[in-house]
């Protein structure tokens, strides 16, 4: 069963048009050796000068796999400088910094000086994953000892519980565990240490406590009130990509987990392909509880890599159909002929009964982090973009 030819090329050529968006308008140099910016605020109009580690990651990534198709030698130098800016943020304490601030301006400061100091364990988490999965692409990187370094952290803040810990703030949330499960159970694959495995089992035994009967993940608003703006779909999606990272990698069975939480994604699934946020059963399980609406930023892309991952895992054609629905349903939705600044990303959100761009993620949440008017690299377009190259190629 294989994608048919139209569909396949239009997968490549949208990956494609967000890779120029991202190289063109993105970077300050768009050989990505100074790394990549976060996001552009539309109703700001103004692009955020964060070079964030994750968005580094996930670019990384995009333009490795965009190299591999199409035997492309200028993607294979982006992603390799993406990968080195990477590297570069990593601390003496083996966690990768939050974000540097870097302006085209020399003269200009960062509002949040202090804001980029923070290891978020997800962030962390997806990081340590995408560098150990991808390791041997970068054979002359020094990455399984950047890996080893950001275990080293995790294994160190991990609490008994078996959840982590931020500036003295407890993130005992699911999104702030599955991550560091998917970092920790790709770095045990690389690296064959048995305390990697024991972390990750130890964050494990943990997460299965926040699955509920309905085969949702109980959301970080549930827990402490936290990530108010985070729709109840995105938490299931990071969770089920987590459960088979670990099947894989850590040898542990994890299929009644993952059969759950494919039962729940797909009651979320739009004929589209589109996962709507939330349905009837959990409206109050987080502030951003439109039902008609598809978030980009927290849910699609890491949805789409999850579809893939559960039909690799349980060899379900019905998981794979919908990797496929979803990504056609993204490719089509792609921004084109809005404005230079954005056109070849993804918005942050979608209304799927109007089709048009909407919403936003402002619930307690001042930076608005997605929503209609959030246009990022890494979480949504960079994702987005692996996603859909992955996909062109089942």
């Amino acid at each position: 069963m294989t994608l048919n030819k139209e569909l396949n090329n239009n997968l490549i050529a949208s990956a494609q048009n967000a890779l120029d968006w991202m190289k063109n308008t993105m970077m300050f140099k768009p050989d990505g050796s100074y790394g990549i910016w976060e996001r552009v605020r539309i109703n700001m109009n103004q692009i955020v000068y964060w070079v964030r580690s994750d968005c580094c990651g996930e670019a990384a990534i995009s333009f490795l796999y965009h190299s591999k198709i199409e035997s492309d030698s200028q993607s294979r130098t982006i992603a390799n400088n993406l990968m080195k800016t990477l590297l570069s943020q990593q601390t003496l304490r083996g966690a990768f910094i939050f974000y540097q601030y870097f302006s085209p301006d020399i003269t200009a400061m960062d509002k949040n000086p202090n804001g980029g100091a923070g290891f978020w364990p997800n962030d962390n988490g997806k990081l340590l994953g995408l560098m150990c999965k991808y390791a041997n692409e970068f054979p002359k990187l020094p990455i399984a000892q950047s890996a080893k370094d950001a275990c080293r952290f995790f294994q160190a803040t991990q609490n008994a519980e078996g959840w982590w810990n931020l500036n003295e703030t407890d993130y005992p949330g699911t999104c702030f565990v599955a991550w560091p499960i998917f970092g920790l159970s790709y770095a045990y694959q690389l690296l064959g240490d048995e305390a990697i495995k024991n972390t990750a089992l130890r964050a494990l035994d943990y997460m299965d406590t926040l699955l509920l009967p309905s085969g949702r993940m109980k959301t970080s608003y549930e827990i402490n009130k936290v990530e108010n703006w985070r729709p109840v779909s995105s938490e299931a999606a990071e969770a089920l990509l987590a459960y088979c990272s670990a099947q894989k990698c850590l040898g542990v069975d994890k299929s009644s987990q993952i059969n759950q939480l494919i039962g729940f994604l797909e009651r979320l699934t739009d004929e589209s392909g589109a996962i709507h946020n939330c349905d009837e059963t959990c409206m109050n399980a987080s502030e951003q509880n439109n039902a008609d609406l598809t978030d980009l930023v927290y849910t699609a892309g890491y949805a789409l890599h999850a579809w893939i991952a559960a039909w690799e895992t349980t060899a379900r054609i019905e998981c794979l159909t919908h990797a496929r629905k979803l990504a056609s349903f993204l490719a089509s939705i792609q921004c084109a002929n809005e404005n230079p600044l954005w056109d070849g990303a993804w918005r942050g959100s979608y209304d799927i009964a109007k089709k048009a761009w909407d919403g936003r993620a402002d619930q307690a949440n001042e930076l608005d982090e997605g929503g209609m008017y959030s246009v990022y690299t890494g979480w949504c377009s960079a994702t987005i973009t692996t996603g859909l190259l992955k996909t062109s190629q089942l």
